[in-house]
Formats: C-alpha cells, sequence, structure tokens
C-alpha cells in the first residue's frame, strides 16, 4: 500500500488537533500562533451557539462546567449536519446518547436542553399551514370537523417538569407521573407552552398523527382506551381542552369542508 501523502497527513494532525488538542498535538510544521486562531475560531463558534440556545442550561451549570462540556460535545461528537443553526439538535443529541453523566451534571440536563432546543426550534420555524386559509374556520365546531394545529408546534413527554426548572428548583429524583408539554408558536409569533395532563396529550398526539379526522372521533376512542363505557365526560373534557388551546392561539380553527 502506497504512503500517504505529507499533505494528507498534515491535514489529519491539523483536524485532530483542532477537535481534541488535549489528546492530539498540533502538526510540528505549523507554527503555535496561527494554530491557536484556529482552535479559538472553531471552538468559541460551538461555545457562543451553546451559550445563546440553551440559557437556563448555562445559568444552571456556571461557566467552566459549560466549558468542559462543550469541549466534550465538540472533541467527540460526530455532527451529521454541515447546517449550523442545527448545532442545537446535535447538541442534544450528544446529551440524550453519548455524554457520560458526572456528578456535578444534573439528571435532568438532557431534558432540558431538549425543552430549549425545541423553543428555539418552533420559534425560528417556516412551518405553514398546508391548508387554504380560506378554509380554515377560527369559530367552527371544534369537535365534529378536523382541527388545525398551529403548524410550528410540538408534543414533548419528559420524566422531569422541565418547564419549571430554574436555579431554585433542580429535582434530583424522577418523578412519579411525566410532564407532557405542548409548545407552540401562536398567532402573534409567541412561542408558548402547555402543561397538559394524559388524556389531553393523547387527543395532541392523536390530532397530529390523524388530522384529518374531527376530534370528537378522537376523543371517543381516547374513551374506550380508558374502559369508559360512555365516552360523554371525555368528550367534553376534550372540548374544554381544545377551547383553552384556541385561547392561546395553539388551534387556529377548524377545517371546513371544500365547497
Amino acid at each position: 500500500m502506497a504512503a500517504r501523502p505529507d499533505f494528507q497527513r498534515v491535514q489529519e494532525e491539523f483536524c485532530a488537533h483542532l477537535r481534541d488538542p488535549r489528546h492530539n498535538p498540533r502538526p510540528k510544521d505549523v507554527e503555535e500562533r496561527r494554530m491557536a486562531v484556529y482552535r479559538d475560531l472553531f471552538f468559541k463558534n460551538i461555545q457562543g451557539f451553546v451559550e445563546r440556545s440553551f440559557p437556563i442550561t448555562v445559568k444552571l451549570l456556571g461557566p467552566d462546567a459549560l466549558r468542559e462540556l462543550a469541549y466534550a460535545f465538540f472533541s467527540q461528537h460526530g455532527c451529521r449536519t454541515p447546517y449550523f443553526h442545527k448545532i442545537g439538535q446535535e447538541f442534544v443529541d450528544y446529551l440524550s446518547r453519548e455524554h457520560v453523566s458526572e456528578p456535578d451534571v444534573p439528571p435532568f440536563l438532557a431534558e432540558l436542553a431538549h425543552y430549549e432546543w425545541v423553543d428555539v426550534k418552533i420559534r425560528i420555524s417556516d412551518e405553514t399551514t398546508p391548508h387554504d386559509p380560506e378554509r380554515i374556520d377560527p369559530d367552527g365546531d371544534l369537535l365534529d370537523y378536523p382541527v388545525v394545529l398551529s403548524p410550528a408546534s410540538e408534543l414533548c413527554v419528559y420524566t422531569y417538569p422541565v418547564h419549571r426548572i430554574n436555579q431554585d428548583f433542580q429535582p434530583q429524583q424522577k418523578p412519579e407521573i411525566p410532564t407532557f408539554l405542548f409548545v407552540f408558536r401562536d398567532l402573534a409569533g409567541k412561542v408558548q407552552s402547555m402543561e397538559l395532563n394524559p388524556v389531553a396529550a393523547r387527543l395532541i398526539a392523536l390530532l397530529k398523527d390523524q388530522p384529518a379526522m374531527p376530534a370528537r372521533s378522537h376523543l371517543e376512542r381516547i374513551a374506550a382506551e380508558l374502559g369508559r363505557d360512555t365516552p360523554e365526560a371525555v368528550v367534553d373534557g376534550g372540548l374544554e381542552i381544545l377551547e383553552r388551546l384556541c385561547e392561546r392561539g395553539a388551534v387556529l380553527g377548524v377545517l371546513k369542508p371544500e365547497s
């Protein structure tokens, strides 16, 4: 096998040093002053992005722990996308699948980072409703026509109540009941989140999965799943949930039949 060209060896050593300078020496024929410029440029870009996208996480960790976490992410994680604006999702993937938890890292860190990234992702989303706006009736029957949710929205399920975590509330033990959050962008462009009970979360999941079906059908299915002999109470409760979602701007209205 032919030996590698010198330029290829230098490139590999150069990249390895940039990603993990603690364990990979710089190429001998590259001046330290020049190498330092590249190291700072690459790493500080990543660290700065993490700081801007995950402010609560950053505040809880502190500057030293954040730098170590950003360094571990930069040196260990193989990003699967070339797009800079998707680095946040890569950071969440790293925390969820690859990061080895340390004693001073809170157990809810991966979920908190995911919650913060969902907020960013929905804020910058260019998703629009696939329906003709003329067919969406904001005052229509929420039970007997298909419900149109905000297109920039996501249903999240967490072990920890991440929406309540701050410097004064940092749970160390997993609660018995999971937290269901519906994160959405309202008509004014503001990102909001609503905490849901399990029935409301199941309704949202069905509305997203089968958007052409009316909410009444979904609620009757939920009643059957709960073992209820009659669905009326579940349907009435579901209507209250939908009305509340309408008030908050998470539901745009219902889809009128095509004329």
